[in-house]
């Protein structure tokens, strides 16, 4: 049984691999004489420095290619989905990749797991945790960048007032956030005052923005300027009103996560506690819980242990996700 999944993470492995190498070779020699060719004639004594960026050209350019190759193997709805996870994370891969690097780290948690432990059941946990891991990292990621984003739009929205009261034009004003607001809310509001600048019509630009931020906030802001631009009346004025609204929702999101961090840190404990334990079993005494996967009591009991851990968890997430 070992052999065999040894053999299966293996092939996955090669087979994901085996792609990239290819279009590295056939790549590389085109790549390094397109580069030297860009640098021709720059002479000096910084030619080390150069040196060294090419050398990590080539190894991106390498990490990419394998990625991209690897990921064609994926089904398109998972690259279409993922490819909205990391538009709203801000992370420069392509859906395809992210799923091509899902896939490798799977491989090679199930690899090191069977080589460390020999036991093919905690090998399929190991592969699964490290397979689920990226997207997990992206959600976080995704999560942190649009409560940042969330606690930057009042301190935009008046930016965006002022701006309007001084006489500029909308675009004008989200010109002027791009450059005093710092990330995210300057990357993003610059990427929509691109689009303006190519001709993109205003209804076009904000509805892109909101798709890329998941954040009900933004969502408000732009469902607001779209209505103003149709019926008229005082933009700043609007902005205003709606940016004392933000802040206040702020305030009291601030208190409830204060309120509810021991329950958080409960629901998390003790959904990560029974996981942690049957790993640590595993690997002191696997006799005493193979019981577990081996009979069909056991299984029983398993199966039923992992319903009540997820409703437990779903019960707990519930109580202390309050809406404002």
């Amino acid at each position: 049984m070992d052999l065999k999944v040894i053999a299966l993470f293996t092939f996955l492995a090669v087979a994901l691999l085996v792609p990239g190498l290819q279009q590295l070779i056939l790549a590389r020699k085109k790549f390094i004489t397109d580069r030297l060719k860009e640098l021709a004639g720059q002479g000096g004594p910084d030619g080390s420095g150069r040196m060294e960026k090419i050398n990590q050209d080539l190894r991106h350019n390498f990490f990419k290619s394998l990625l991209a190759h690897a990921g064609r193997l994926s089904p398109r709805v998972l690259s279409m989905a993922a490819d909205r996870r990391l538009a709203e994370a801000d992370l420069p891969f392509k859906g395809e990749e992210f799923v091509a690097l899902a896939a490798f780290c799977a491989a090679g948690g199930g690899v090191i797991a069977v080589a460390l432990t020999g036991r093919p059941e905690l090998a399929v946990m190991a592969a699964l945790a490290a397979g689920a891991a990226p997207f997990w990292l992206v959600k976080a990621i995704a999560r942190r960048r649009v409560m940042l984003f969330n606690g930057q739009i009042a301190d935009t929205l008046l930016i965006m007032a002022n701006s309007l009261r001084a006489g500029f034009s909308f675009m004008q004003a989200i010109e002027v956030v791009q450059r005093e607001m710092p990330p995210p809310i300057g990357r993003e509001f610059g990427r929509t005052f691109r689009e303006l600048s190519l001709g993109t019509p205003v209804e076009e630009a904000l509805t892109s923005l909101v798709k890329r931020v998941k954040s009900e906030d933004l969502s408000l802001v732009v469902t607001a300027v779209l209505i103003q631009r149709q019926v008229g009346g005082n933009l700043a004025e609007v902005l205003d009103k709606i940016a004392r609204t933000i802040q206040e929702r702020v305030r009291i999101q601030g208190e409830i996560r204060a309120l509810t961090a021991q329950g958080r840190l409960s629901g998390t404990i003790i959904s990560v506690l029974p996981v942690f334990l049957v790993v640590v079993m595993l690997l002191i005494n696997p006799g005493y819980i193979s019981v577990l996967f081996t009979h069909p009591t056991g299984r029983m009991m398993l199966g039923a242990a992992v319903l009540a851990e997820l409703l437990g968890w779903i019960l707990i997430k519930r109580i202390v996700r309050i809406s404002v």
